[in-house]
């Protein structure tokens, strides 16, 4: 069915400027959220005022859902895209720059946390996992649409766009030699943070303006959305 072959290749990232939600949990609490059609069971409430309805059996449903009991409900959905010439720079700014996250839950905990710690946008690298995957979407528990994330950014030009705007970059690396509590957080600031496995990318990490490290005992390391959110929660402690 061609319904069905749409939303599996939305889901495969065949369909860029596409995504999928199910339920209407998400439909109910953020309105603006542009649909182009819903895919229901007979059961589901009256869909048509906000887009048109294909009607399938639960069996269908459930093949095409990624939860373990679908509410029979499916909505294709239309992705709002920005630009970062298109960002407003607050005064002092706060920026969150992702450097290949890979896996969905770590993505949207920080997506989360950005929200909840006064992230103006997010810039994420090529690589990233895709931030309106139907994972990434739970795990934010819906703060993607309340946070502007530009995808797909090449981060080095995105380096050269800050500074001239005189927005500091900060890198979180195991080896620096500053604490994150030691830095100015008051001025405008962008929080690079890197993938599970390897961390920022060297390049960002030397064209950084600093470097810094979270104190701790008896581990090396945290996982990347722990150590994000932490220093996220500093910068709002300090400009509250």
């Amino acid at each position: 069915m061609k319904v069905a072959k749409q939303i599996r290749d939305i889901k495969m990232g065949k369909i860029k400027d596409k995504f999928v939600i199910e339920g209407v949990r998400w439909l109910e609490e953020y309105p603006d959220i542009e649909i182009d059609l819903f895919v229901a069971n007979e059961k589901s409430p009256n869909l048509e005022r906000r887009a048109p309805v294909v009607v399938l059996g639960d069996r269908q449903i459930k093949a095409l859902s990624d939860t373990v009991t679908p509410q029979g409900v499916i909505a294709v959905c239309k992705k709002v895209t920005y630009k970062l010439d298109d960002m407003e720079m607050k005064t002092p700014a706060f920026i969150l720059m992702i450097d290949q996250i890979s896996d969905p839950g770590n993505m949207g905990t920080i997506l989360r946390s950005a929200v909840a710690f006064g992230v103006d946008f997010v810039l994420a690298s090529k690589n990233c996992v895709d931030v309106y995957n139907s994972k990434v979407i739970r795990s934010t528990a819906g703060a993607i649409f309340k946070l502007p994330v530009i995808e797909d950014v090449d981060l080095p030009q995105a380096q050269t766009f800050l500074k001239k705007r005189d927005v500091k970059t900060i890198a979180t690396s195991p080896h620096a030699r500053d604490y994150y509590y030691d830095i100015d957080l008051n001025q405008s600031i962008c929080l690079v943070v890197g993938n599970e496995a390897r961390g920022v990318s060297l390049a960002l990490v030397q064209n950084c303006d600093y470097n810094v490290k979270i104190p701790m005992v008896n581990m090396e390391s945290l996982n990347v959305s722990v150590a994000c959110g932490i220093i996220m929660q500093e910068v709002l402690r300090k400009r509250l």
